[in-house]
């Protein structure tokens, strides 16, 4: 069948030959309604209106009735139910696809949506998309959307005065107006197809994967590179708007040989309004995509005026050069590529240019990746030259970035949607005709299943075990894949390359510290996934380096002279004394493999203080109980915290509740105690959530029992992190949660690693500088990183979700305090410095807190193993208290003297923390008779004050009853144990450290009876290396008590 329409002189026409005259008769009805309902001024014939919607309706119903028999034996694509007319449009939100995510956990890799009245067809499954994309033209079609085309031919169904391509296929009706689907992006079948190849020769031709290329990229690199230098040191904000300029003058050079200046209007207005008109619409909704029939009702407020009065700008700029390149046509003189095509070029300029804003954003956000990056620059270049795609090959590492960057970002999560042009099958499944096929390229590139770890980001994926080779993956699928491949992939991929490799190979970028810091998993709401706004601060590198020389010799003139000052200032007092020590790297040879061992050597030559140089620090180390109290409890001098590079989350600052000091620390501490004792610390919720923790251990337990039990100490701290994070963050994790071992297990590895290795890079940190690889720095900010991604990410959950009127815990109140010190400069919560601060507490917290508690439990099973005498004194005193009907409690501590003297002989006898947590003196100080100078590292040396026989007596033996009175009745405490370390900054958590290691031994050794395995091997007592004094590791038999 093929009828058409017109119009003219107010008179209908409609004509056509028809295979069977009754639906002819029906779509000519249907004609004449529709022409008088719309027409200027036409009155409704009822008669003729009633018929047409009966026949519509008989039509629709036929329809369906023709869509069921071809369904036989296909399976119905699952999905959620819509609404009608509108379908699931108000279910996806502000960001579809987060939902698109959403629904594949539910129904599968394979589902349907309705927005509006168009069925979509959503894959998240990378072979999938590969499959139906690559092999059938069937599948090659494009959404049709009036407003977003190029030319829009008719202007309206209000003022329309023609129609065309009616159709009847197989007795289904079709009915389409004419819209001129036109340029690469738009079209489909036989237009695309030719135009696709034609396209891709002549761009070839005049520059894609060519020199003359790089030299119109590299033109626009010099002007960028310029812009920033004029602003180094200061912050710089709208990259995106700034790049987003550059890559369009590259492009629209290639395609008419003339490119517009930096502050060129007509180069904004193209460039931006584009864009923004397209974000707008997509912000509201992205109604008048799905619900195209809103134009003609709310045209402004659709948002359908605005999109048609900016292309018809770009259209009128485009059809200005085009007229001006024919008049001056010469056939033996083509100096560009210019056709209907340069509408295309909005998506390559606008793709390319979010990503290298996303790659300036995130490499400031991780420097261990941009040296890695500057490293092999440096390597290739020499600095003697810029970088030329030439390079590329020999670039693993910036290969493997850029499709890291693609990957994480995922700019266009929905992907760009495919037609079916024609009924098809695709595994098992119906795909009717004109469905949309959709990528949700977002859930492809952020999937466990295929990532392991994707919400890290990670350029080693792409990388070969050993580092040395780039390996691309099919499941990156940035560009599309399939017959629709984006076409300007090799020049993007070009392009991101030089501007990449250009802009950090002259500057070195961090995040402006004094504005907010974005969130990477947050990003603008539009049709590409933008980061938010932010600010950078840019620092040449290239012109740094001939001031090295100079700055080396100025730093030990400056040091010289303080040097000598210092000397006559403090002349009175005693000079702390202490072994010789060598040129640069001091007493660090001296330590071995446990320095507690050689601190306690020094001690018995020394005296009770001494001093240690170790790399560039002085550590005054103190071995002294009395004299550890004098001095950490009287003078706030003595209560900052030494920096060691690369140890902090955030390697520019020192914060968190460790690292920080001075007014920051003194607030955040009080704030800290404040809060968490509200959440529960020292509370009966708090022994709940213990308890709940600790029913899962002994479940565990109870499954092995009579089998030998390994690995107590990583098995313990999944549960004490979990009892913790719930006050923090309000949720728990699954006991084999994946993320949370490997946080937790590649932290304490790596840490203790950097120790087993002499711990250089403590003391010497200018090490990562000369090999950054050997010397640990590169594990430790790999490791640092994926915890502050971790983190952040869980802050960034609470701060969208946050509800000042329903506080859920201690993040939520954190974020609340910030919020209202946002107008307060002065406020220790104030800005985005508070907000990492909140990044930096907890990870303090959620390692330091389970990893010491986990370590003294691991302690316990051990020693009343070895000394059953201990455990049966502990069990004695249990079921006195508890008859064995009930759990132990809390409460039950002040009646329990036996094992309160236990507990403290289990922290001197292991003593954990050997070396304590350094202090740092924060000006020149007196003690007694010694001086005591600025940033000296100040050590309290616990193992020897632990193990000091004039204090003990009998040190080495393992004896509860020294903190019993002599009738054993009675618990007494000694200053002289300071496993919590003692003054300003006593451990904030001792008292929930001290009920967790209570309930968990009481409980644990009121259910069982344990003792070593006779099979496995006796290590004694000797030890990890590590910066926790962790046993090595041992097995035991667990024999259940009460059954």
């Amino acid at each position: 069948m093929n009828l058409k329409c017109s119009k003219a002189n107010g008179e209908l026409a409609v004509y056509g030959a028809v295979d069977q005259s009754s639906s002819s008769q029906a779509i000519k009805s249907c004609l004449i309604f529709t022409s008088y309902f719309f027409g200027p001024s036409e009155k409704v014939n009822p008669h003729v209106a009633g018929l047409a919607v009966a026949t519509v309706g008989l039509i629709w119903f036929w329809r369906r009735h023709k869509a069921k028999k071809r369904l036989k034996g296909l399976k119905e694509i699952p999905g959620p139910r819509g609404l009608p007319l509108f379908g699931n449009i108000f279910q996806l939100g502000k960001f579809a696809n987060a939902q698109f995510c959403k629904w594949t956990e539910k129904y599968g890799d394979i589902y349907q949506v309705k927005l509006g009245n168009q069925s979509v067809v959503v894959i998240s499954d990378p072979k999938m998309t590969k499959e139906i994309f690559s092999n059938d033209t069937a599948f090659t079609g494009r959404l049709h959307i009036p407003a977003f085309e190029f030319y829009e031919e008719n202007p309206g169904l209000g003022k329309m005065n023609y129609y065309d391509l009616w159709r009847l296929d197989g007795c289904v009706m079709n009915m389409r107006l004419i819209i001129n689907k036109l340029g690469l992006f738009n079209s489909e079948g036989e237009l695309w197809e030719t135009h696709r190849r034609y396209l891709l020769r002549q761009l070839r031709g005049f520059g894609f994967g060519k020199s003359v290329m790089e030299s119109l990229i590299m033109g626009e690199v010099q002007e960028i590179l310029q812009r920033f230098m004029k602003q180094v040191g200061n912050p710089v904000s709208e990259i995106k708007q700034t790049l987003r300029l550059a890559v369009v003058n590259s492009l629209w050079t290639i395609l008419t040989s003339k490119r517009f200046k930096q502050d060129d209007p007509k180069l904004s207005k193209l460039a931006l309004n584009t864009t923004q008109a397209i974000n707008d619409v997509i912000e509201s909704g992205s109604l008048v995509i799905f619900l195209p029939w809103l134009r003609h009702i709310f045209p402004k407020l659709s948002g359908y005026t605005t999109i048609r009065k900016i292309f018809h700008e770009n259209k009128v700029l485009i059809e200005d050069t085009i007229s001006k390149h024919k008049k001056n046509f010469k056939e033996d003189d083509l100096k560009d590529f210019i056709d209907v095509y340069l509408a295309e070029f909005f998506a390559g300029s606008d793709t390319t240019a979010i990503t290298i804003s996303w790659a300036i954003l995130l490499l400031s956000k991780y420097p261990k990746v941009q040296g890695k990056l500057q490293q092999e620059l440096d390597e290739i270049t020499g600095n003697t030259r810029k970088v030329s795609i030439d390079d590329r090959p020999k670039m693993p590492y910036t290969q493997a970035l850029i499709n890291e960057i693609l990957r994480f970002t995922s700019i266009v999560p929905d992907g760009v949607q495919h037609r079916a042009l024609d009924d098809s099958e695709f595994r098992g499944y119906f795909m009717p005709k004109d469905v949309l096929i959709q990528p949700n390229l977002y859930y492809i590139h952020h999937s466990k299943a295929i990532w392991g770890d994707p919400e890290n980001f990670r350029p080693e994926r792409f990388l070969s075990l050993d580092g040395t080779k780039f390996i691309n993956n099919d499941n990156l699928q940035a560009f599309s894949i399939g017959k629709r491949v984006c076409v300007g992939e090799s020049l993007a991929r070009n392009t991101l390359f030089l501007y990449t490799t250009s802009i950090f190979q002259q500057f070195s970028i961090e995040l402006d510290p004094n504005s907010v810091e974005p969130i990477v998993s947050e990003s603008e709401v539009g049709f590409l996934r933008a980061p938010l706004p932010y600010t950078v601060i840019m620092k040449d590198r290239i012109m740094a380096f001939p001031l090295i020389g100079l700055v080396v010799a100025t730093v030990l003139l400056v040091l010289f002279l303080r040097n000598r000052g210092k000397s006559n200032k403090n002349k009175n007092l005693k000079e702390v004394p202490g072994p010789l020590s060598l040129p640069i790297i001091g007493n660090v040879l001296q330590l071995g493999k446990y320095p507690n061992e050689q601190f306690c050597k020094w001690t018995e030559q020394y005296g009770d203080i001494y001093k240690v140089k170790i790399g560039g620090k002085t550590t005054v180390v103190i071995s002294n109980p009395k004299w550890c109290k004098e001095m950490f409890t009287t003078d706030p001098a003595f209560a900052g915290r030494p920096h060691f590079d690369g140890f902090d989350i955030y390697e520019e600052d020192k914060l968190g509740i460790i690292n920080s000091e001075g007014e920051l620390w003194e607030v955040h501490r009080r704030f800290l105690l404040r809060q968490l004792r509200d959440f529960g610390f020292g509370k009966a919720a708090m022994e709940t959530k213990i308890m709940e923790e600790l029913g899962e251990v002994l479940a565990l337990f109870k499954s092995q029992e009579g089998k030998p039990v390994t690995r107590i100490r990583q098995t313990l701290r999944l549960a004490l992190v979990n009892s913790l994070w719930t006050i923090l963050a309000n949720q728990r994790f699954k006991q084999d949660d994946p993320q949370l071992l490997k946080l937790a297990l590649n932290t304490s590895d790596t840490f203790n690693e950097i120790l087993e290795g002499g711990g250089l890079l403590i003391f010497m940190p200018w090490l990562r500088y000369i090999m950054p690889e050997k010397s640990g720095y590169n594990a430790v900010r790999g490791v640092m990183e994926e915890n502050k991604t971790f983190f952040e990410k869980v802050v960034g959950e609470h701060k969208r979700d946050l509800q000042e009127d329903n506080l859920r815990d201690f993040i939520d109140v954190y974020l609340a305090e910030v919020k209202k010190a946002s107008s307060d400069p002065n406020s220790q919560f104030h800005g985005s410095r508070a907000e990492r601060n909140l990044v930096a507490t907890l990870f303090d917290l959620f390692f330091a807190g389970s990893d010491t508690t986990a370590s003294t439990l691991s302690w316990t099973m051990l020693l009343l193993s070895k000394f059953p005498n201990a455990q049966k004194k502990l069990q004695q005193e249990i079921d006195e208290i508890t008859g064995n009907s009930r759990k132990v409690s809390v409460n039950d501590r002040p009646d329990m003297p036996y094992m309160n003297a236990l507990l403290e002989e289990i922290l001197r006898f292991s003593s954990l923390v050997p070396d304590g947590v350094a202090h740092r003196a924060m000006a020149d100080r007196e003690f007694h008779g010694y001086h005591i100078p600025k940033d000296a590292v100040l050590q309290p040396n616990l193992y020897y004050i632990h193990y000091d026989p004039k204090i003990w007596g009998d040190p080495e033996n393992f004896r509860p009853e020294r903190f019993l009175s002599t009738d054993g009745k009675k618990f007494q405490k000694s200053d002289n144990l300071q496993a919590f370390q003692i003054g300003r900054r006593q451990c904030v958590g001792e008292t929930l450290a001290r009920d967790t290691l209570f309930l968990y031994i009481t409980n644990i050794f009121q259910q069982f009876f344990v003792e070593l395995d006779p099979s496995s091997k006796d290590h004694d007592f000797k030890c990890e290396v590590g910066f926790l004094r962790n046993p090595l590791p041992y097995k035991v038999i667990m024999k259940d008590r009460i059954k």
